[in-house]
């Protein structure tokens, strides 16, 4: 109840996602349904069966095959379109609807009064488990270079450049961060600003338009980015400072070759720190020589 204000709030900026109806093609094939859910499906034909508890068996079961329906029926008309129509939905709803599935009708199964449905459940939750030689195994032959390394970026900053910018904007003020954004999502961009306590220019814009609204801003901002690490930002050292950014990242092999343009044109406000060795690419942080103030706002 205390969160509800923002959500709605929240909710009013974001795109509309109604509900529609799954059509024609749309819907998972029968053969590619019983392979990935067939353990399930097995439960609940069993948890119909089940004598010793049953009206709570029926319920269970019924409820999950509900909810089955439910999500091949419908879905959430979201921004992804195409073959990934329904990505979100499955994606989402199914990965709680098997694991409950298979927790509460295993356990009414495995107590049953019928011999037929103990075991075919045993056998059942045998066969769901025999994943954990694979995961075993990963377990085994993986380098564990990150065991206890709970911050979630060890496997960037093993990179010793990285570790070093990280450690470096650590102890710097708070303020905006900029880094490229070479796609609309699924990126390492923002990484620098999540984990040091800086506010980044702008986020995933696919992601931003889905929770904001198609904001004109988003995609002008997007583009403006992508031809500031193109060196091609016409008054890029003006656009910084409108944007009151501190920190500029320059970290991708790809954004390398236009270091010079980009430094050109901004060396006069901002001084170049070099982590990388000589002998490689290019990586390093920009930090304006007279940081922008009052930003603390930004991080409420």
């Amino acid at each position: 109840m205390l969160i509800y204000p923002f959500f709605t709030d929240f909710s009013n900026g974001s795109l509309s996602t109604p509900v529609k109806l799954v059509t024609g093609l749309d819907h998972t094939p029968i053969s590619r349904f019983l392979v990935l859910l067939w353990p399930l499906l097995l439960l609940i034909v069993m948890g119909l069966f089940e004598p010793k508890y049953r009206k709570w068996s029926i319920t269970i079961a019924l409820t999950f095959a509900f909810m089955l329906l439910v999500s091949e029926m419908i879905y959430i008309d979201d921004p992804t379109e195409g073959k990934y129509l329904r990505t979100n939905t499955v994606m989402k709803w199914w990965g709680w609807i098997y694991v409950g599935g298979i927790v509460s009708l295993g356990a009414v199964c495995l107590g049953s009064s019928k011999m037929w449905i103990r075991w075919s459940t045993v056998v059942i939750l045998l066969l769901v488990n025999a994943y954990a030689y694979d995961v075993a195994r990963h377990w085994v032959y993986s380098t564990k270079s990150a065991m206890g390394q709970l911050e979630g970026h060890a496997w960037y900053t093993s990179d010793g450049s990285h570790r070093d910018m990280f450690n470096y904007l650590q102890a710097q003020p708070f303020g905006i961060l900029l880094e490229n954004v070479p796609d609309n999502a699924y990126m390492n961009s923002s990484i620098y600003a999540l984990f040091n306590n800086k506010a980044i220019l702008l986020g995933w814009p696919s992601h931003l338009r889905t929770w904001h609204g198609d904001v004109p801003q988003v995609w002008n901002t997007t583009n403006d980015i992508r031809r500031f690490y193109e060196g091609k930002l016409a008054n890029s050292a003006d656009w910084l400072q409108v944007n009151k950014v501190n920190y500029v990242i320059l970290e991708r092999h790809q954004d390398v070759g236009a270091f010079e343009l980009i430094h050109q044109q901004i060396k006069d406000d901002y001084t170049w720190q070099r982590f990388s060795p000589q002998q490689q690419a290019a990586k390093g942080i920009w930090t304006r020589k007279i940081l922008f103030k009052n930003q603390a706002d930004i991080s409420q």
